[in-house]
């Protein structure tokens, strides 16, 4: 009878052992698809804003999708300000998940320092207009956005 628990026990780590190989296998194998992108994409060792090895899809990708379409934003902001002309500069902050396909999951805003409703709904309309590039790991990308505005007299 002790010798079936034993077997038990041992059986079970095992299992757990093989378990933990086998992620550990599909983490690196996710490290190694990162890099060969990188390596493809022409990518360098450069650091992003915050001093961490610079993600192409998040620091540039991502950002640029959102700079072509920028004019849009702005017009959000214009409007904003007919209704709210003593109000002027502040940011808003926006959180959003990208799909596989690169179509847009969800937005939202995370922070809003005008404090305006009608801008939000505005922003995210105009956000959810956007199409982003595929992931380079054809998983869901969550990412944010920070717009800041500023009244030019």
């Amino acid at each position: 009878m002790l010798d079936k628990k034993v077997f038990t026990i041992l059986l079970l780590c095992f299992g757990i052992l093989v378990s933990l190989l086998v992620y550990q296998n599909f983490q690196k194998e996710k490290e190694l698809e990162i890099l060969r992108l990188q390596v493809r994409e022409g990518y360098s060792q450069k650091q992003n804003q915050n001093g961490k090895p610079k993600d192409f899809y998040k620091d540039e990708a991502i950002p640029n999708t959102i700079k072509k379409r920028f004019a849009e934003f702005q017009n959000c902001y214009l409007e904003f300000l007919k209704e709210n002309p003593k109000q002027s500069d502040g940011f808003i902050l926006t959180d959003f998940q990208i799909l596989e396909s690169g179509k847009l999951k969800t937005v939202g805003i995370v922070t809003d320092q005008l404090n305006n409703k009608k801008l939000q709904d505005c922003i995210i309309t105009e956000f959810q207009k956007l199409e982003f590039p595929e992931p380079p790991l054809k998983t869901v990308e969550y990412s944010t956005y920070k717009f800041h505005f500023k009244k030019v007299n």
